[in-house]
């Protein structure tokens, strides 16, 4: 047994024009988002052995090159010089070895292992509260950690106009604003007013033009909404009293998702689940489908009442319902694309919409998204274009030895 050092495989893939095999570009580097990328350095490190790699020591050689870069502080191209090892005259394996390569990672089936752990959190920390409209929830939330989008979703009328009117008005600063480091100019301004507006700061009496630059700076990124922990966003009171401090809001969150927290003790109290175990895909026939979701806190309660996680028949489907197979998160699922049987994974879903999403076996990319674009990689789908976007498609399993096996 023997190693091969990470510099020789990089070189050898590179000597033997490997890399653009996996990737579609003019870079000739490794492509670190395809997982195949694994496979082709075990096809390099296979084709090695002892002499190769004495042959690779006495060929290489490192040869001097230079890349122009603008520098800021001197205003002008500077050159760069690194030293890049380089191999030359050294055969391939076998004279169609690229080829031979390129035709092996065609036929790769990426192995994953699925999820199906009952594991983790069944449901979102927060609990909600019940509304008279189905779907839509009530929670509440500290004014000061609003944002934007949910300055619009406060329930009651009253408070949400005072808090617009607020957020219209001009910013200003408060002692409390400042804590214990406090610039004596500053200091002098606030014993004789109660706030810091930004016409203050330009009337200030001091020679300091970095204050006043940092108080605009800071005035400027101010959240308007911290105020209201100082007490200083009030609601008038009805009773001709003390105006009444606004601290926290209820907020109307509309998900469909959201079920009882104690089904048989309170029915008022929600919670929202937290992650699908797994989804039932149902064939309606003509090209119909519907998808049943399970979140993790549905198949706890069906393990711990000792029923069957994965079930094929639910109250209210349609006789012509007929069960296809179940998914869970890293199931392989292969289906017809454009006349060829290409090979996905599940991905997630969106219990609200009945959006799938599923990636290719073969996609390592961050997020799923293209590196230089940004564009999602994912293939998605809703119940009505299951069958249009993924053509005869069945789930199947993936073993390390590349054998598929058909599964539901």
């Amino acid at each position: 047994m023997f190693c091969t050092k990470g510099r020789h495989t990089a070189l050898l893939r590179r000597h033997w024009q490997l890399n653009d095999l996996l990737r579609h570009d003019l870079l000739d580097l490794k492509n670190r988002d395809d997982h195949r990328h694994h496979a082709l350095d075990a096809i390099v490190i296979a084709a090695c052995d002892r002499s190769l790699l004495q042959k690779v020591t006495k060929k290489l050689q490192y040869r001097n090159h230079w890349k122009e870069k603008q520098d800021d502080e001197l205003k002008e191209n500077i050159r760069i010089y690194r030293l890049k090892p380089q191999l030359e005259n050294l055969p391939t394996p076998w004279p169609e070895f690229r080829l031979a390569v390129a035709a092996s990672l065609e036929t790769i089936w990426v192995s994953h292992r699925p999820n199906r752990k009952l594991s983790g959190p069944l449901h979102e920390e927060t609990n909600y509260g019940s509304t008279s409209e189905p779907g839509i929830l009530v929670r509440r939330k500290r004014l000061a950690t609003l944002s934007d989008g949910e300055i619009a979703k406060i329930r009651d009328a009253s408070v949400a106009q005072v808090v617009q009117q607020y957020l219209e008005q001009e910013k200003i600063l408060y002692p409390e604003d400042f804590g214990k480091k406090m610039d004596d100019d500053v200091r002098a301004h606030f014993e004789k007013n109660q706030t810091l507006a930004e016409s203050d700061i330009h009337a200030l009496e001091t020679d300091n033009r970095r204050l006043k630059r940092d108080l605009l700076n800071k005035l400027k990124k101010k959240n308007p909404l911290q105020d209201a922990e100082l007490g200083k966003i009030t609601l008038p009171n009805n009773k001709g009293g003390e105006a009444i401090p606004i601290k926290k809001v209820r907020l109307l969150i509309p998900n469909k998702a959201a079920v009882p927290l104690r089904p048989n003790h309170n029915d008022k109290e929600f919670v929202i689940p937290g992650n699908t175990h797994h989804v039932a895909i149902f064939s309606l026939g003509d090209g119909k489908s519907h998808f049943e979701p399970v979140t993790l806190l549905e198949a706890s309660r069906r393990k711990r009442n000792g029923e069957d996680i994965v079930q094929k028949h639910y109250p209210n489907m349609p006789p012509e319902a007929e069960f296809r197979f179940h998914l869970s998160t890293g199931d392989s699922m292969l289906a017809v694309i454009e006349g060829r049987e290409e090979l996905f994974l599940f991905n997630t879903m969106n219990a609200n919409s009945g959006q799938m999403w599923f990636v290719f076996h073969t996609d390592a990319a961050k997020g799923h998204k293209h590196p230089d674009t940004g564009r999602d990689l994912r293939r998605s789908c809703r119940p009505n274009t299951f069958e249009a976007n993924f053509s005869k498609a069945r789930k199947i399993t993936v073993f390390p030895s590349g054998e598929i096996r058909d599964i539901n």
